[in-house]
C-alpha cells in the first residue's frame, strides 16, 4: 500500500513537470498596413505565463477578458517604407519595452501621465503624448515581428504598481514621395547640424 502510494505521488510529480516545463501558448496577429490600431493587453493575473508581456486577451463589452490570456505578437510585411506606432491607453504613467525583429525600443516616458484611462481610443491617446507613453518608428520595406511587455506600470494611490494596462499598435506605408521627403529632411537636418559645427 505504500508502494502504490508512492507510485501515484511519483506519477503526480511527473505529470505536474512534464505540465510545467510545456511553453505558454502564443498567438501571433497578421497586420495590416492600413493604419488601423490593433489592441494588447497586459495582466499578470490573466496571463498564462503570470508575466507583464503583451497578452491575447481583449476586454468585451463587459469588461470581460475573452482572449486566453497567451503571449501576443504582431507580423507585417512592409512592400515600402512606413511607420510603427505603439501608443498605451491603459493609465498614464506605463512604458512598454518593444522587440522589433529582436532590437529592443522604449515608449516615451510621460512628462504628465493622464492617470484617467482612455482605454482604447488610442487616437486619443496618441495625440496626448504628454500624458501617454508612445513609441513611433520609421521602418523600411520588409517583414517584421514585434513582440512587448509591460516595462514600468503606472501606479495606484498606495504606490504600489497596476501591472496592468492596454495599448494600441498600428502599421501605416508612407507613399514614396512622403517617404523621399522624410529622408530628405533628415539629410538636411544632419546637413546643417555638421554645418554648425564647422562654423
Amino acid at each position: 500500500m505504500h508502494t502504490a502510494f508512492s507510485r501515484k505521488s511519483a506519477l503526480a510529480a511527473a505529470l505536474l513537470a512534464a505540465a510545467i516545463s510545456v511553453p505558454a501558448q502564443a498567438t501571433s496577429v497578421n497586420v495590416t498596413t492600413d493604419g488601423s490600431w490593433y489592441q494588447f493587453d497586459v495582466d499578470e493575473f490573466v496571463a498564462g505565463s503570470g508575466g507583464l508581456e503583451w497578452i491575447d486577451a481583449i476586454t468585451d463589452s463587459n469588461g470581460l477578458y475573452s482572449g486566453d490570456g497567451s503571449a501576443l505578437s504582431f507580423t507585417f510585411t512592409l512592400n515600402q517604407a512606413g511607420t510603427l506606432s505603439i501608443v498605451d491607453g491603459g493609465f498614464g504613467g506605463d512604458e512598454y519595452r518593444v522587440s522589433v525583429n529582436g532590437v529592443d525600443y522604449f515608449t516615451s516616458t510621460p512628462l504628465t501621465p493622464d492617470f484617467s484611462s482612455v482605454g482604447t481610443d488610442f487616437d486619443a491617446a496618441l495625440a496626448d503624448t504628454d500624458g501617454f507613453s508612445y513609441l513611433n518608428l520609421f521602418l523600411d520595406p520588409g517583414t517584421y515581428t514585434v513582440t512587448g511587455l509591460l516595462h514600468v506600470s503606472a501606479s495606484d494611490p498606495y504606490g504600489g504598481p497596476y501591472n496592468a494596462s492596454v495599448g494600441g499598435l498600428r502599421v501605416s506605408e508612407v507613399p514614396v514621395p512622403a517617404a523621399v521627403w522624410l529622408l530628405g529632411s533628415g539629410l538636411l537636418g544632419l546637413a546643417a547640424r555638421l554645418r554648425r559645427r564647422r562654423a
